[in-house]
Parts: C-alpha cells; structure tokens; sequence
C-alpha cells in the first residue's frame, strides 16, 4: 500500500495520515505510535482498542508517559518558536482550514470509527464527526484576527485606553462598587 498522501506541502501527520495508519493496523494489527519532533515513537505499554458491543478487534496503538509529554512539548515549542507559524496567520489559517477539510472527507468513516470504539449509536457519532470540521473552521477564522494572534508580549501602553482618558478603572456611568 502506498504511503500517505502530502499534507501542507509536505509528508505531514495530517488526518490523511492518521486514517492511512488506522487501515494498516487493522489490515496487520501493528500498534500506532505517536508522532513526535517529526518522527514516530512507539516507546510505551501496548494497548489494544476493542469495540465494547462486539469486542472485536479495532486497533492496537502505544501509550505516551511524562518523558513522551514533555518530548511532544519539546518538539512543539521548538517548531513554534523555529517557523512562521507564530507570526504568520494566514498560515495558521490555511492548515487549520486543510484539517477541515480534511474531517470534512473522512467525516462517515469517522463517525463509524467513533461508533464501533465507544459503543456510541451512530447518529450521535455522526454529530461528533461532522462538527469537527465547523471547530476548525471557527478557529482558522479566529487566526486571521488580530486577537487569534499568538502575541507573547506585554504591551506598555494598551491599544485601546479606557474611555475618558486614563483612569483606575473603566466602569459605564451610573455603576458603583459594591461594598
């Protein structure tokens, strides 16, 4: 079986790549590891997934511990801080408007994944499945914002300052503190 498709220009864990994975372990039972700093680890206790209705056999995958965490965490904050993804937001949009696309064509299958790994009704696993891609797409939107930002600083001066010059606080008139 070929590999995964390119996902943002490049060979990327994107959810193309995580149903290419889901297939080959059913097809051959391998456990998925995760990916971490761009590389597969498969360090961890073996787990199995089972549909709870049938306990048929789902998929076999490796569970994370704290060195794996703080690994992922590592790997995050180095790709944060190394790429354009921190200041580019139409960046940060495009991928999160791909992932949801992404969800978008594979949303029955997931919903038949959710189903079969949680002994959901399908109907509800349909409802899980098919808003995952309206969650991306509210937050590509929020990137292209100027408060989607990841901004790490704190201002001196606020943007906006209160209403009526400087002030300790900014209260609408008519209001009072509470005793």
């Amino acid at each position: 079986m070929p590999g995964p498709a390119p996902f943002f220009g490049a060979t990327r864990p994107g959810l193309s790549l995580i149903f290419w994975i889901w297939r080959n372990n059913i097809a051959d039972g391998a456990a998925t590891g995760h990916w971490i700093g761009g590389q597969w680890m498969s360090t961890g206790d073996p787990g199995r997934s089972l549909n709870p209705a049938t306990g048929a056999f789902l998929g076999a995958y490796v569970t994370a511990g704290t060195a794996e965490a703080e690994d992922a965490i590592l790997a995050v904050r180095r790709a944060f801080e190394m790429t354009a993804w921190k200041s580019d937001r139409a960046l940060r949009a495009r991928v999160l408007y791909q992932i949801a696309d992404a969800f978008d064509a594979h949303a029955e299958e997931m919903a038949e994944l959710i189903a079969a790994e949680n002994g959901k009704i399908l109907p509800q696993a349909r409802m899980e499945s098919y808003s995952c891609a309206s969650t991306f797409r509210y937050n590509a939107a929020l990137a292209r914002t100027r408060a989607g930002r990841a901004d790490q600083r704190r201002r001196a001066v606020p943007d906006d300052p209160p209403a009526g010059g400087r002030c300790r606080g900014n209260r609408p008139l008519g209001t009072r503190r509470s005793p």
